[in-house]
């Protein structure tokens, strides 16, 4: 890793740190709420997790007076709190206190949302079509060919259904 860097006059050398080597007191001491919520990556010094999200969301709310404000830094102690797998006690924290925290609003939480209704349109096409095949094939006027043709569904998929449908 490049430790340094040059430019014209200028030489500046530094020694990367992790954010784990900090003591989770010292970002919590801050009135910066983008340090304060750099604890979530801290050192916690065997101090249980729910302790230690607890205080930062304290201080948070403490600090951010403005809701929008507020809101977009909850949403980043999310998604930092993933980092260190802390996210769903994260959330259970958000639920547990006094502060309003719209999950509705959240990017992550919208493609999700959005992810899970291609999910279902997908599904549900599926089983559509699952229904057409099940009632044509049980009509029995029909081959595999000439419902595939009818339909534009596959032949093999028409034998699936078939064979799970004893058809």
């Amino acid at each position: 890793m490049d430790t340094s860097w040059s430019a014209v006059n200028i030489d500046f050398q530094y020694t990367p740190r992790s954010l784990q080597e900090y003591n989770y007191q010292n970002l919590l001491t801050s009135d910066i709420p983008e340090e304060v919520i750099l604890a979530v990556l801290s050192d916690f010094r065997d101090q249980p997790p729910e302790e230690i999200i607890h205080l930062i969301l304290e201080k948070i709310v403490k600090i951010v007076p403005n809701k929008i404000k507020l809101q977009r830094y909850l949403c980043q102690l999310g998604v930092l709190s993933k980092l260190r797998n802390l996210q769903p006690l994260t959330f259970q924290k958000l639920d547990d206190m006094p502060i309003e925290y719209d999950i509705q609003t959240d990017y992550l939480f919208m493609k999700g949302k959005e992810a899970g209704i291609e999910e279902g349109t997908t599904e549900g096409m599926k089983e559509g079509e699952k229904a057409v095949i099940v009632k044509i094939l049980k009509l029995g006027k029909l081959n595999h060919t000439q419902i595939s043709e009818f339909t534009g569904i596959s032949e093999k998929r028409i034998k699936q259904t078939a064979k799970e449908h004893n058809i």
